[in-house]
């Protein structure tokens, strides 16, 4: 029989052994080590233990293309193979059975080499009995089961997360990137070494600076996913982070994932193009039908019968109808091209809850409905637009009515603090279903409560309402349960004195930059105040401060003057639109004739002394940055006291 028949004839044998048995391929070159190792086998009583052996490694490498073999011991010195290089050509040739090796040298670097490489175990033979055999045959078996099914879930795993279109990585808490998948590599044109172990903020935005509104960032206070939008030249990014938590609930990173949405925008921008136009060429010919119909209704053509009338109030009425579902479709396309714009100024939050309320009188009236307000009335000014608040009240106070039956009641309180203002709207109505409130304040939602006849809206208006407080910096929420009634609260932050400047400051701006004309800025300091604050107690100081800031706002003339305070109230800043700087020097020459005079009239200390100076945009600061480091440095400390106004006693 030649040595081809006699592999394949141990082949056929091996096909043929029961699946519990054990089956190994020995590659030995000495018969009685061989003949050993067959019969410490043999004896083994807990498990079957089926042995084909070869002299040489070719022989061997034939006997490898079974793939019924379970386990192969290979002697690395054989006749026509030396060494390590023995065990690098039998994984070659069968790298998913596990591989012994056996050897009569005490070699740990050689038994090093070859476990790194992939072997399971190395035994010395002088050194080996049946139990030391049959545990590394078995745990050998185990481990490289083990092993590929660690590499065919890994490769699973791999295979998925490149699979991904969006990019997405794993970032630790110093967001430098522990793993990416192959659209992040093709995103940043950088291979698999140049992004890994790199901070993500200088890979994705070329800065090592937190982005504003960081979802990292977020994530990291909230413990949840946080998301943000942004736009990179052409494109729109959705950047959204997940935490990753450890089993003590650590965070120990963040699952980065980044959305190309610009079609999706492009299709919105699309969308609320068509819906501004369309809603633009409706509103011109409604209000010629509007006014038509108030001559005809108030009998300016003509006197008319009573059934007219009521039916004339009632076109009227649907007129208005349209009117208000319009101007939502259009503050929503204004919203959403990001071109909603507020018109901020410190307004008695009181006062518009007063108004607003007056407005529904009629209508609770008729629907027997009472409406209470509970808040104090000597709250403090905030910082809002007025007009954009009075809208989400009177949005929020109509769907109370629209869903609140007769004889309910429907609450409007006010609770004021240092760092916020809520405002709730209370009612005894229908309520609003549990899982609707997710919804509930998307764009079209119309889950209204209740379904039949009647007055139904675009289901725009708390989405509206949502968006305006948000752009305040507030939030919106609310709680309800059916048959119980629904409470709206708005959260609007109190902001300091400083803030409010930075906003006027930065809006400003923004329509000076547009307009393409100069800012002004006259500023009004006072001098030495830490030594005027030594000798006069804080009250009195700020006092003159305020009484400054409002003889300044008596003195300008135009509307779109703004007076201002900056630095703790120690600065005043008159911002001036479209003035050049030479007209604000004469505006500044007028304040300081004004303050002097008042100076004199009221007996200010001596001590007290207020210095004027003027910054204007672009001329002597390029950009917001450097007008804030102009007012805060003051180029006017330097400059003589003819420009400053002095107090007349000593106080």
């Amino acid at each position: 029989m030649n040595e081809f028949q006699s592999i394949e004839r141990r082949e056929s044998v091996l096909k043929n052994v029961p699946s519990d048995v054990i089956r190994v391929l020995l590659i030995e070159d000495n018969p009685g080590y061989a003949e050993v190792i067959r019969i410490m086998l043999e004896k083994v009583r807990d498990a079957c233990f089926d042995v084909v052996s070869v002299r040489q490694l070719s022989e061997g490498l034939q006997g490898l293309s079974d793939e019924h073999i379970d386990v192969v011991l290979v002697d690395l010195k054989l006749p026509d193979s030396q060494g390590i290089d023995t065990f690098n050509k039998v994984y070659a040739k069968r790298p998913d059975v596990p591989i012994i090796v056996l050897t009569v040298t005490d070699n740990d670097e050689l038994a090093f080499n070859a476990v790194q490489k992939g072997a399971q175990d190395y035994l010395v033979k002088d050194q080996v009995d049946a139990k030391l055999l049959v545990r590394a045959i078995r745990y050998g078996i185990e481990r490289k089961r083990m092993e590929d099914m660690l590499l065919n879930a890994a490769q699973e795993w791999r295979t998925t997360f490149d699979g991904i279109s969006d990019v997405l990585c794993l970032i630790d808490t110093e967001r430098n990137i522990i793993r990416c998948n192959k659209a992040m590599t093709q995103f940043l044109n950088k291979s698999f070494a140049d992004i890994i172990g790199r901070n993500c903020c200088e890979l994705v935005h070329g800065t090592s600076e937190l982005i504003e509104g960081c979802p990292f960032e977020r994530m990291r206070k909230t413990r949840s996913s946080e998301a943000v939008v942004l736009q990179r030249g052409t494109r729109w990014l959705r950047i959204s982070v997940d935490p990753l938590l450890d089993d003590d609930g650590k965070l120990v990173g963040g699952v980065h994932i980044m959305s190309d949405i610009t079609k999706e925008k492009e299709i919105d921008t699309m969308k609320s193009e068509l819906i501004s136009n369309v809603s633009h060429e409706l509103r011109t010919p409604l209000s010629t039908i509007k006014e038509g119909i108030a001559l005809i209704f108030d009998g300016a053509l003509g006197s008319i019968q009573e059934g007219q009338k009521d039916m004339l109030a009632r076109v009227k009425n649907n007129i208005d109808r349209l009117a208000r579902l319009i101007n939502d479709l259009l503050d929503m396309s204004q919203i959403e091209a990001g071109k909603l714009e507020l018109q901020k100024s410190s307004v008695r939050i009181t006062a518009i809850v007063d108004e607003v309320l007056s407005s529904f009188q009629n209508q609770v009236k008729k629907k027997q409905i009472q409406l209470k307000p509970r808040m104090k009335k000597d709250a403090s000014p905030l910082y809002i637009d007025p007009d954009r608040i009075r809208q989400v009240l009177t949005n929020l106070i109509a769907n109370s009515i629209k869903f609140t039956p007769a004889h309910g009641c429907i609450e409007l309180g006010i609770k004021d603090t240092d760092r916020e203002v809520k405002i709730s709207v209370k009612d005894t109505g229908i309520g609003i279903a549990r899982e609707n409130i997710a919804g509930l304040f998307d764009r079209f939602a119309q889950f209204n409560r209740v379904y039949g006849p009647g007055e139904r809206g675009t289901g725009l208006g708390l989405a509206i309402s949502k968006e305006i407080v948000e752009m305040h910096g507030g939030k919106i929420c609310v709680e309800s349960e059916i048959g119980k009634g629904s409470t709206f609260t708005l959260s609007l932050p109190r902001l300091t004195q400083d803030e409010i400047f930075r906003d006027y400051l930065t809006t400003k701006l923004r329509e000076a930059t547009i307009k393409n004309c100069p800012l002004s800025l006259v500023v009004i300091r006072m001098k030495h105040i830490e030594k005027v604050m030594r000798s006069h107690s804080d009250a009195q100081v700020f006092a003159i401060l305020r009484e400054t800031e409002e003889l300044i706002a008596k003195t300008l003339r135009r509307k779109s003057d703004i007076v201002s305070r900056y630095k703790y109230d120690e600065i005043i800043i008159a911002i001036l639109m479209d003035t050049a700087k030479k007209d604000a020097v004469s505006v500044k020459e007028r304040i300081r004739q004004e303050i002097k005079a008042a100076m004199q009239e009221k007996g200010w200390p001596k001590a007290i002394e207020l210095f004027l100076d003027v910054v204007t945009f672009p001329d002597d600061a390029a950009d917001q940055t450097e007008v804030i480091k102009k007012i805060s440095k003051g180029l006017w400390v330097e400059k003589t006291t003819e420009h400053s106004a002095q107090g007349g006693e000593n106080g």
